[in-house]
């Protein structure tokens, strides 16, 4: 389990574009947020579940509606 929650962080944080970031809150304070957001989303999903092969479609949009809500809270205001 440890080693799969590991790939997986380092696989959300690959390719990061931190200029998108807002400036006024310490990036790795955001991070870690989420981070614990994504994996508070994985276990519970996970809990809901058998296997993790039973994830579908809907766990991966239910994921991208928490990641539209982040970026709104911490990528900077388009113009």
């Amino acid at each position: 389990k440890q080693d799969v929650i590991s790939r997986s962080l380092a696989l959300m944080n690959k390719n990061i574009d931190y200029s998108k970031f807002r400036e006024d809150i310490e990036l790795e304070k955001v991070l870690n947020m989420i981070n614990w957001v994504m994996l508070g989303f994985s276990e519970q999903t996970r809990g809901k579940l058998e296997s993790y092969g039973e994830a579908d479609e809907s766990h991966i949009k239910e994921a991208d509606e928490y990641i539209d809500i982040m970026k709104r809270c911490f990528y900077k205001p388009t113009a």
